[in-house]
């Protein structure tokens, strides 16, 4: 089933979920290390970082349109409305900052001096000298990840929380189709 239904998740959906997720823990790292690498590679990991969060950018965006395009699974309803509420918030929030993510990580690079070498095939940017706001954009990309963190650590407990608590399908239903 590549669709939504009303119960559960389509594979689309899925998978762009897991491999988003896993995606953005792994740059999350990445993004903590890089600077403590040798200086012999830092150069490779700063090019893959730009060009996998460039890539993200558009797979979040890809992402987004399929949300809009399809039904959402209905929530438990053995949850409290307060429950739902909260939930729906951090995944709209969760949205969000994986788009600001990538955008002040592209902005900063494609504002600044360096620009986006993407995968070595071919670069965008730097545009002009560097603008001023690339800095306004370094530090966006700098604070941005610990309120990722913070949303993807409530994300998990609340799955987590439905799965061995609640006992509904809330978990199952990112996992596999009807």
């Amino acid at each position: 089933m590549i669709w939504n239904t009303h119960r559960w998740y389509g594979s689309v959906a899925r998978w762009l979920h897991w491999l988003i997720g896993i995606a953005f823990i792994l740059m999350v790292i990445m993004g903590f290390v890089m600077g403590e690498l040798p200086k012999s590679i830092q150069a490779t990991a700063y090019m893959l970082h730009k060009s996998t969060g460039t890539l993200l950018l558009g797979m979040v965006i890809l992402r987004f349109i399929w949300r809009l395009m399809n039904v959402q699974p209905l929530p438990s309803s053995r949850v409290p409305n307060w429950q739902h509420k909260a939930a729906k918030w951090n995944i709209w929030l969760l949205y969000l900052l994986m788009f600001l993510m990538p955008l002040s990580g592209f902005l900063m690079s494609f504002l600044g001096k360096y620009g986006v070498n993407f995968y070595g095939l071919f670069t965008i940017g730097p545009w002009g000298k560097p603008q001023p706001i690339a800095k306004f954009f370094h530090e966006a990309h700098e604070v941005l990840p610990y309120v990722l963190i913070a949303l993807f650590v409530a994300h998990v407990a609340g799955a987590l929380h439905h799965h061995y608590i609640v006992k509904d399908n809330t978990l199952r239903r990112m996992l596999r189709s009807e």
